[in-house]
């Protein structure tokens, strides 16, 4: 049972639940937010994402992340796991801070990056878990246009696969092919990691700009469904939800809210799991320790394409 599990620290299932814990952690710390790069200027403001307004007809012109070999970003992301079982309650509260390097950049603007977590904090069911050993940095590849191209040897697999595989699938975060004006959308098509040789859709929103830790930035929903099965019904479907804010002129992603269901994480008792929280880059003197970022808007924001998606 997730009591044996969430109590014993000694050899056996139980230190091999604070282990997978630790993985848990930090595959969503060291995995959601490797898309960041360099580091922000101070700011002086404290506020939550402030709407700027855009005009219905203004077109925002298609941005790329840009990343400089040697560039370092620190970020902080806050996720919560819990069960939808009311039999087996169980709520996984994860607070990781990591910083990212950019190894290498190609010539076509794919980033090889490391990130590492420099401090780590995780409760289960209100209970804090010891940190084990830490882990070796994490190493992807990801392109200029958003798509995480290449994740480590061995993701995806074994105990924890499952949210593993959801984390990458919120790494990506498409970037238009041409000018985008609110309420307009576009598509990307990703691999879908439950299920070789198929894909997984995005479907993407230009929802407006938005003021985020002294930068002016794009805000984007993202939606998909992923099937985890061939034929998979409702209950074994993910659905993906995410807001993130990116600064179109520095090339860099501020900001980001997430949420996804039906996430199955055995090693934590969740046959049926609910994944939330938010991550955001820190920048000095502005959430060195407090968060700016919550999940309020993707919460309340529903926005809906009001002009066809374009590919």
């Amino acid at each position: 049972m997730f009591k044996t599990f969430r109590l014993q620290a000694t050899d056996g299932a139980g230190t091999q639940g604070l282990y997978l814990g630790k993985t848990m952690r930090n595959r969503i710390g060291l995995c959601i937010f490797l898309l960041l790069n360099g580091a922000g200027g101070a700011v002086k403001a404290q506020t939550p994402p402030a709407n700027l307004g855009a005009a219905p007809t203004e077109k925002v012109a298609p941005w790329r992340f840009i990343y400089h070999v040697g560039a370092r970003q620190r970020l902080r992301t806050h996720a919560v796991l819990s069960s939808t079982d009311p039999a087996n309650p169980v709520v996984v509260q994860i607070v990781t801070t990591s910083a990212s390097v950019v190894k290498s950049v190609a010539s076509n603007g794919d980033a090889v990056l490391s990130t590492r977590g420099d401090a780590e904090d995780i409760k289960i069911n209100g209970q804090a878990v010891p940190s084990p050993p830490e882990l070796p940095a994490v190493t992807r590849t990801v392109t200029a246009a958003g798509l995480l191209k290449q994740a480590p040897a061995g993701a995806g697999t074994g105990n924890g696969g499952a949210l593993t595989r959801v984390i990458e699938l919120l790494q990506n975060t498409p970037a238009p092919q041409q000018p985008v004006a609110v309420g307009e959308s576009w598509a990307a098509r990703v691999a879908n990691p439950f299920l070789p040789g198929r894909s997984v859709d995005y479907a993407c929103i230009f929802v407006g700009r938005r003021s985020l830790l002294g930068f002016n930035t794009v805000a984007v929903r993202i939606r998909a469904s992923v099937p985890m099965t061939d034929g998979a019904t409702p209950g074994l479907t993910i659905h993906l939800d995410s807001l993130y804010y990116v600064d179109p002129v520095a090339g860099r992603i501020v900001g980001m809210q997430f949420s996804a269901d039906h996430v199955p994480v055995a090693a934590a008792g969740l046959a049926d799991g609910v994944l939330h929280g938010h991550a955001e880059m820190i920048v000095a003197g502005t959430n060195d320790t407090t968060d700016v970022l919550n999940d309020g808007e993707l919460a309340t924001s529903s926005q809906a394409p009001t002009k066809p998606a374009h590919k």
